[in-house]
C-alpha cells in the first residue's frame, strides 16, 4: 500500500480506482470536460511566445492549470500520507520512481527527474 501512495504521489496512479487519492485525481479530470469563459491577463511577451507555440491558447493553457492542479492534489495527498503513516523509505522511493521512470531501483533513482 505504502507503494502505491508513492507512485501516485509521483504522478502516475497504479489505477484510476485506486485508494482516496486516486479517485479525487481521477474525479478532477473527469470535470474538466466542462468550461467557464474567463479573462486572464499575461504578460505581453509570454502570449507572444504562447502564439508560437500553438493556435489553441485556451488548450494550452488548461493544460498548464490541470497539470499545476493535479500537482498540488498529489503534494497534499503524499504530505497526508506520511503524516499518518511516517516517511518514505529510501527503498520506498527507489521502487517508485523504478516503476515509473524505469530506473533501476538500486540506482536509486540518481537519473530520474
Amino acid at each position: 500500500m505504502r507503494l502505491a501512495h508513492v507512485v501516485l504521489a509521483l504522478g502516475l496512479p497504479e489505477s484510476p480506482t485506486q485508494g482516496d487519492d486516486g479517485l479525487r485525481i481521477s474525479r478532477y479530470a473527469l470535470n474538466m470536460a466542462e468550461t467557464t469563459r474567463i479573462t486572464v491577463t499575461l504578460p505581453t511577451e509570454q502570449v507572444a511566445e504562447l502564439k508560437k507555440l500553438t493556435d489553441n491558447v485556451s488548450g494550452y493553457v488548461a493544460e498548464a492549470v490541470a497539470r499545476r492542479i493535479r500537482h498540488q492534489l498529489l503534494g497534499a495527498d503524499l504530505q497526508k500520507h506520511e503524516a499518518e503513516n511516517g516517511a518514505f523509505t529510501s527503498e520506498e522511493l527507489a521502487e517508485a520512481r523504478s516503476r515509473i521512470f524505469g530506473v533501476d531501483a538500486a540506482d536509486g533513482g540518481a537519473s530520474a527527474a
